[in-house]
């Protein structure tokens, strides 16, 4: 606050000692001074940085995402993460307005929803954001609410319990996991000062105030893996579970965790694939458990040099928030996936929608049926899904 004060007292300094005439343009420039302390103090939670210069590698796409069709158009909003129960042809996804949905695929490339689920406090906020069905329990699927905890969903009784809460009033914001071999899961935490509803300030601010978080299933407790990330989003485990990879989406790259064996704690950290074109979401291994689905949902935020300063993007956030920012469900601009090498790190396909109308904002692709891929997103009122593909 007293920084702010200072900024706005060397600008209206800066004005009195101009030596300009003319009362109007002296009158103009105060108010161009008390908008900007406005603007400054209406954002005092708010603390960009510059963007760092990361890596930027050229992709060559096909557009095959042009080819994808909508499923239950207005029936769905936001289904961003989703899983797939193989024995019952269903998939499962949680939706924007904070329901566990239920969908039955018995007739390929046809949808139909055949249950919706609440869950945990009511009377709180509530987002569904990553699921999974467990490695040793098939009809167990665990999924993660950015506001309110780890939930567990046994779709064979219809009983969702809560596996951990939020332990105090503060946006918790828990994003994606999966599981190790001893049933502890990896999840990821973008932020520890904003919450998934504002996730456009995390994105601006471009600070590394995400984490990744361990929860443990003999102590029931949560520790912290690693710190000081660019908005960790997607986690996705090994076949053999004993190491992970995660997307860093504000720094466009792909990281390999390894545990080691015995202690269980992290062993290594580094870059599988760095200069994505993109900022990568929900990352998943498809069915030959080494290719990487890796979905863009939005295009790499890179500003001119001009605009990449801090205090720039004080009056970007407030002119975004004003005119801008909508929670209304809509299709984003920027369609794209690669599919990536789980080892080497090597781009062996990229799709995209040249047509610009097909999908949008993509941020989780499942295989089913083999031979499928659905694809959720954020905020469209829409599932997608491909015909069968080579």
């Amino acid at each position: 606050m007293l920084q702010i004060l200072v900024k706005w007292l060397c600008t209206l300094w800066v004005i009195r000692g101009v030596p300009i005439g003319g009362h109007r343009v002296r009158l103009g420039l105060a108010f161009v001074a008390t908008l900007h302390a406005v603007i400054i103090l209406q954002m005092s939670d708010f603390s960009p940085a510059n963007f760092p210069d990361w890596p930027h590698h050229e992709v060559v796409y096909r557009g095959a995402l042009q080819a994808v069709k909508k499923q239950l158009d207005g029936d769905v909003v936001g289904m961003e993460s989703l899983a797939y129960h193989a024995a019952s042809q269903k998939l499962y996804g949680g939706t924007r307005d904070g329901w566990i949905v239920e969908i039955s695929i018995s007739i390929p490339n046809v949808m139909e929803i055949v249950g919706k689920y609440p869950y945990g406090n009511e009377t709180r906020k509530r987002r569904p954001l990553g699921m999974r069905f467990s490695p040793t329990d098939a009809d167990s699927l665990v999924f993660l609410d950015a506001y309110q905890g780890i939930f567990r969903f046994d779709v064979s009784k219809k009983e969702i319990h809560s596996i951990y809460s939020n332990p105090s009033t503060v946006n918790l914001y828990l994003n994606d996991f999966d599981f190790l071999s001893n049933g502890d899961l990896i999840i990821s935490q973008p932020c520890t000062t904003e919450s998934d509803s504002s996730f456009h300030r995390i994105v601006l601010a471009s600070q590394p105030s995400g984490r990744l978080l361990r929860w443990s299933r003999a102590q029931q407790s949560m520790s912290i893996v690693a710190d000081g990330l660019y908005a960790p989003n997607g986690v996705q485990a090994s076949p053999d579970r004993k190491s992970i990879i995660f997307a860093e989406m504000m720094a466009y790259r792909l990281n390999k965790v390894v545990f080691d064996e015995e202690s269980g704690a992290v062993s290594t950290i580094r870059p599988l694939i760095e200069g994505l074109p993109g900022m990568p979401d929900n990352i998943r291994l498809m069915d030959d458990n080494i290719t990487l689905i890796v979905p863009l949902p939005e295009d790499r935020l890179e500003l001119p040099w001009f605009l990449n300063y801090s205090f720039v993007k004080y009056y970007m956030l407030w002119v975004y928030e004003t005119f801008f920012h909508t929670s209304k469900p809509h299709i984003g601009e920027f369609a794209a996936i690669l599919f990536v090498h789980s080892e080497t790190g090597k781009i062996v396909d990229a799709w995209d929608d040249p047509s610009g109308e097909a999908i949008g904002g993509i941020t989780q692709v499942t295989q089913i049926q083999g031979k499928q891929l659905v694809f959720g997103t954020d905020t469209a009122p829409c599932l997608f899904i491909t015909n069968e593909f080579s």
